[in-house]
């Protein structure tokens, strides 16, 4: 019979050898990844102490069962335990000892790989961070993906806010650049061309940055993809530099081949590296003639063939030129082509070698500054003639301050009798010192009553205007008030206006400020209009007064009527001094042609103007505006500068 305490040893033993098993088992798996191939120190080590422990383990077995069939029971337990007491358990300490030592030293190697390990993974993580790029892994069986946090940082994200997922990278993918990335990818994992391509992520804020990723699969025995992992760098700069370049490059072509002159350079071994259709345009080349790599020499020698440079030899030219450029010297001359055209050439040298040549077409140049040279000889001749005509108008202005000076005169002269006219002719009209007799007598003294008024309106304007052109007139300027002068004059003018079978309309804007001005002057202005536009409109028709005035641009007086009106073209005459318009609809009307432009003369001496319009059989509307500057408010006083000081 087996004895409980058997059992339970050999229980125990049974654990001890799985246990062992199984710490071979790993060992083995750790001496596979330290020396891949070959046995170590440290596994013959480990193998020599299962080997004796197992050694160990048959004999216990063999005394264990063998011994109780030759001999009895207690006798077998008895020398059982002798030979477990006296020399298994050595056995068994010798060679757990050497799995110790095992252990030991593959721990020792273990470390030693992980430290290495350790220091290639910060070498190439320092190596990744200096490079500034991201890096990503894909695991093709798994699916499984790892980006970096500098992957993460180029599209603007810390590394907890991106899974580690394949869909971060597809989804992030411009729409445009998906199909070309997922080729490139499919075309490096199956025909193992290098993946090495640029393409637009999404930023975090929405916008796309450029990339340039490159990677490298690693493929399985049976040629499958297992692995693909690399780089990721932010090209956005670069591409917004190459872009500019481009923008550039095609602003550079376009300006280059608009220019008007031509232009064409050379190389430092003389051959052709760019032109422009101008160049070709100037210089009247057959289309196909010019070809980049032509050399210099050849497209001379057709310009001599065809004549441009005289009747020289032709290769006495050609070496002249060429010896001048090679010389590195700039210079500039003019030639006249057979079609009469004139060319202006500049060569400019490079540095490196080479010239660049400019011609122009200065042909109009040329004639303008002929032109200018008989210009210039005319010049000469109208000079002269202007220091006559200076001569000639300042005798003008002589004799016509003479005239005004006489009509000034005269003026005074006439007053005098007229007076005398006018005053005795009115005693017998009225009959003021008794009856005259006959009624003839009286209707002869009011003829001679209304010539003499009439005779001497005309004296006064005549004696006006002179004053006004002599600049002897001046102003007696101060503050009146509007409605009353405008009412003054309407008293004047409403008899006559009456007697024509016309209405008069006024039309004054409210709160009208005082006005700084000559205000006889006014008057004269406001009666002269005013007897204009009655006399010359037709019974039943209608005059306006009307009277404004703003704050920036003064006070406005302007008199319309509904009269036979004035032809446009005629305006400017009928503002001419003694200016009669020759038609059938006013030659009826009397009157000196003074009125108009001595009224203007009367505004513009207040500094303001005098605007006419009309049509015929339509009306007539003048506008006279004075300055702001005239115009007095509650509180203010004038600020418009007397005569005097203008005159200063």
């Amino acid at each position: 019979m087996i004895s409980q305490s058997t059992i339970l040893m050999t229980i125990i033993d049974f654990l001890i050898i799985g246990s062992v098993g199984y710490s071979l088992y790993a060992f083995v798996s750790h001496q596979k990844l330290l020396s891949r191939s070959k046995a170590s120190p440290s596994l013959i080590a480990v193998l020599l102490g299962l080997l004796l422990i197992a050694l160990f383990y048959v004999a216990d077995l063999v005394t264990m069962y063998i011994f109780p069939l030759f001999m009895p029971a207690r006798a077998a337990v008895a020398a059982m335990l002798d030979l477990h007491l006296n020399y298994y358990w050595i056995v068994a300490l010798f060679g757990i000892s050497a799995i110790a030592f095992g252990f030991a030293a593959t721990n020792q190697k273990i470390f030693h790989v992980i430290r290495k390990l350790h220091d290639s993974e910060e070498r190439y993580a320092i190596a990744a961070s200096g490079a500034n790029d991201g890096l990503w892994d894909w695991n093709i069986l798994t699916n499984e993906s790892y980006f970096s946090p500098r992957w993460k940082q180029i599209l603007g994200f810390e590394d907890h806010e991106l899974e580690n997922v394949r869909q971060t990278f597809t989804d992030a993918l411009h729409p445009d650049d998906r199909d070309h990335v997922m080729a490139a990818v499919r075309t490096h994992l199956e025909e193992r061309v290098p993946y090495d391509i640029e393409f637009r992520l999404r930023h975090k804020d929405g916008h796309y940055v450029w990339v340039r990723s490159k990677g490298q699969a690693i493929w399985g025995e049976q040629g499958n993809a297992r692995r693909m992992a690399g780089s990721l760098g932010d090209i956005t700069k670069r591409k917004e530099t190459e872009e500019a370049l481009r923008t550039q490059s095609t602003l550079l072509a376009t300006t280059f081949e608009s220019m008007l002159q031509g232009i064409s350079v050379y190389d430092a071994d003389f051959k052709l590296v760019a032109f422009n259709q101008s160049f070709i345009y100037l210089l009247g080349f057959p289309a196909d003639f010019v070809r980049l790599g032509q050399s210099f020499e050849e497209i001379l020698r057709f310009l001599c063939e065809r004549g441009e440079f005289g009747s020289e030899k032709v290769e006495g030219i050609i070496r002249e030129r060429v010896e001048i450029l090679r010389q590195d010297e700039s210079w500039y001359s003019e030639t006249v082509l057979a079609n009469g055209a004139v060319l202006s050439l500049r060569v400019k040298a490079m540095p490196e070698g080479g010239f660049v040549s400019t011609f122009a077409d200065i042909t109009e140049r040329k004639q303008a500054e002929e032109a200018h040279r008989k210009l210039e000889w005319q010049g000469d001749d109208l000079t002269r003639l202007a220091e006559d005509l200076q001569v000639a108008l300042g005798q003008a202005e002589t004799a016509n301050r003479a005239k005004s000076e006489f009509l000034a005169a005269m003026s005074h002269e006439l007053r005098t009798p007229l007076n005398a006219i006018i005053g005795f002719s009115e005693i017998m009209k009225n009959e003021t010192l008794g009856p005259v007799g006959s009624v003839r007598y009286r209707t002869y003294a009011e003829d001679i009553h209304g010539s003499g008024l009439h005779l001497l309106g005309l004296v006064n304007d005549i004696l006006d205007l002179s004053k006004v052109e002599s600049g002897a007139d001046e102003l007696s300027e101060e503050e009146f008030e509007i409605p009353e002068i405008a009412e003054s004059v309407l008293r004047l003018v409403q008899q006559r206006a009456e007697k024509g079978g016309l209405e008069i309309e006024v039309d004054l804007q409210d709160d009208l400020p005082l006005l700084f001005a000559d205000e006889r002057k006014v008057r004269q202005i406001l009666t002269n209009l005013l007897s204009n536009a009655i006399k010359f409109t037709e019974p039943g028709g209608k005059v306006t007064l009307s009277v404004w005035y703003r704050a920036d641009s003064g006070v406005v007086f302007q008199i319309a009527d509904t009269g036979i009106g004035i032809a446009p073209e005629d305006i400017p005459k009928a503002l001419t001094r003694f200016g009669q318009i020759d038609s059938d609809l006013n030659r009826k009307y009397e009157g000196t042609g003074l009125g108009l432009p001595l009224t203007k003369a009367l505004v513009e001496l207040h500094g303001g103007y005098l605007d006419l319009q009309s049509q015929i059989g339509v009306g007539t509307t003048v506008t006279v505006r004075f300055p702001a500057a005239r115009i007095v408010t509650a509180g203010t006083n004038a600020t418009y500068p007397s005569q005097s000081l203008e005159a200063s």
